[in-house]
């Protein structure tokens, strides 16, 4: 069973591989920061070091400076918005989203480059 930490590295991991496997990942993004505001005593340490760990086995370097790649903000952005007709609890604007989980990020204990 995985902790939400795990969850959290692992979406901020897939944020940063979009790029690389062409991809975009819309739902990520409303889930992190979902999940941060519902749970702000989330463990950063256990995130960090998941995060580090599960980009250095798929060759991602995972720096702070990486998530602030416009690329990542633009593919995360494709069809956001048609998130809001399928979400049950809470819909948060993609700007505002994007801002939690960069938050998040500049609160974890990774490299700044």
């Amino acid at each position: 069973m995985s902790t939400l930490e795990d969850i959290v590295s692992e979406k901020l991991r897939a944020l940063l591989q979009q790029p690389i496997r062409n991809r975009n990942q819309r739902q990520d993004v409303l889930d992190l920061a979902v999940i941060v505001q519902a749970n702000p005593a989330l463990n950063r340490d256990q995130i960090g070091a998941f995060l580090l760990i599960k980009s250095s086995a798929r060759g991602i370097v995972a720096p702070k400076s990486a998530f602030l790649d416009p690329e990542i903000a633009r593919r995360a952005k494709i069809d956001y918005e048609a998130l809001e007709m399928t979400t049950r609890t809470v819909f948060i604007p993609f700007e505002e989203a994007l801002a939690i989980v960069l938050a998040l990020v500049y609160e974890l204990p990774i490299p700044e480059k």
